[in-house]
């Protein structure tokens, strides 16, 4: 299967980049900690991390980035990324900053101590992040319901075709029930990380429960404030995020939870259209195999 041409990026022109861009690293070691959807994340010597977009569209989530995570970081109570290096490949801007120490919530003993109640006090701060800054900011404001009905029309031509007849049915009724019922588009928009995911962005101490960091703001917008639950019941389950959620300081309407849920649900089709869009089967097969499960 054919996929659209991607970056190439590895180990060793990152090393060679990053030693051109800027001489005063020493760059030692280098270890590919991430190959993500839109970019690939190097760690250099153990203290720095490195990103570089995969997609020339990448640009302007890039510069958002660059522009947001100043201001951002006035409103947060843990840490995110503070952009110390900004440099050009191919017309392509990179960024690096130094390495929030911290693995990933998921692989933490999550259920301990108090880390649901730190974790609904950063996202209720994320989501207070004043929507007028974030419109100044460039942050961008997508009419939710046009979003997902475009999705919705994209998924049925490129999508249901690789799926069985049963599956596709119970996709329908997923998605008709979600699209027809107005208390899901009632909310109040707020800034969002939309990306917020146990597995990768939330980083915490794996000694201590300590939240210690948020990580890769390049989805963010402002929008339903639900989505930002829908990665912490994909990674951490539903008992961790109803707790997280009982310590949320921001309004809880009633489809808010509903909706957590059908970003869930739908995420399997995000995976196989990632997976078209660079021709891998793997995502196809991944995203497939995540509906027949949840639908």
């Amino acid at each position: 299967m054919g996929g659209l041409s991607v970056t190439e990026m590895d180990i060793k022109l990152c090393k060679k980049i990053i030693g051109k861009s800027f001489p005063q690293i020493h760059v030692e070691r280098v270890i590919q900690v991430l190959e993500g959807w839109s970019s690939d994340v190097f760690e250099i010597n153990g203290r720095l991390i490195f990103k570089f977009p995969k997609w020339p569209e990448r640009e302007r989530t890039t510069q958002m980035e660059i522009n947001l995570l100043p201001e951002l970081a006035e409103a947060m109570s843990v840490q995110i990324p503070h952009f110390e290096f900004i440099g050009k490949h191919k017309n392509e801007t990179f960024i690096g900053y130094r390495k929030i120490p911290g693995v990933p919530l998921a692989s933490c003993n999550y259920n301990r101590g108090n880390l649901a109640t730190q974790l609904a006090k950063i996202i209720t701060e994320i989501h207070r992040f004043p929507v007028h800054l974030a419109t100044k900011l460039k942050i961008p404001k997508p009419n939710w319901r046009m979003e997902h009905e475009e999705f919705y029309r994209r998924i049925r031509d490129k999508v249901f075709p690789l799926m069985n007849e049963a599956l596709q049915e119970r996709a329908v009724s997923v998605w008709e029930e979600f699209l027809e019922n107005e208390d899901n588009f009632r909310f109040e928009p707020v800034f969002v990380h939309r990306d917020l995911s146990g597995d990768q962005h939330i980083l915490c101490n794996p000694e201590r429960p300590e939240i210690t960091g948020i990580i890769d703001w390049e989805d963010s917008s402002i929008g339903d404030p639900a989505i930002d639950f829908t990665g912490l019941y994909w990674d951490c389950k539903e008992k961790f995020t109803k707790r997280v959620l009982a310590d949320y300081g921001g309004k809880v309407d009633k489809a808010f939870w509903k909706r957590a849920i059908f970003y869930y649900k739908i995420g399997g089709f995000h995976e196989i259209s990632y997976g078209q869009l660079i021709g891998d089967d793997a995502y196809i097969e991944n995203g497939i195999e995540h509906l027949s499960t949840v639908l």
